[in-house]
């Protein structure tokens, strides 16, 4: 991720799917503040980058909703949450994977990424 940063910018594509997989690691290890603070930041990214309805601002934000339950925040989860599956269904469709994904309060969002040669 620091070298996506320093090559790419922090706004860059390939960095903020870094930092959204980096989050989730975060949040594997137990570290849910740490994760919470990235992705926090990075959904601020890639809705300047993208748009809200972005399939990686929403994945980002599915994550963030289970970053805000792990430190209490259960309303601010719920309500990003609901307004996060209600995105993908409008922009991905009833029958896609991530959409179902979204509704699981256990899965996070992995975003792939084949970054080009630094």
């Amino acid at each position: 991720m620091e070298q996506l940063t320093e090559t790419l910018g922090a706004t860059h594509p390939s960095t903020l799917v870094c930092r959204t997989n980096l989050a989730s690691d975060h949040y594997a290890l137990g570290d849910t503040a740490g994760a919470l603070s990235l992705d926090t930041e990075t959904l601020r990214g890639f809705r300047e980058v993208f748009d809200a309805d972005h399939p990686s601002t929403l994945a980002c934000a599915a994550n963030l909703a289970m970053d805000l339950r792990a430190v209490g925040r259960v309303e601010e989860a719920e309500a990003l949450r609901s307004d996060t599956r209600n995105r993908l269904l409008r922009t991905l469709g009833s029958g896609h994977p991530a959409v179902g994904e979204a509704a699981d309060r256990d899965h996070r969002a992995d975003c792939d990424i084949d970054p080009m040669p630094l």
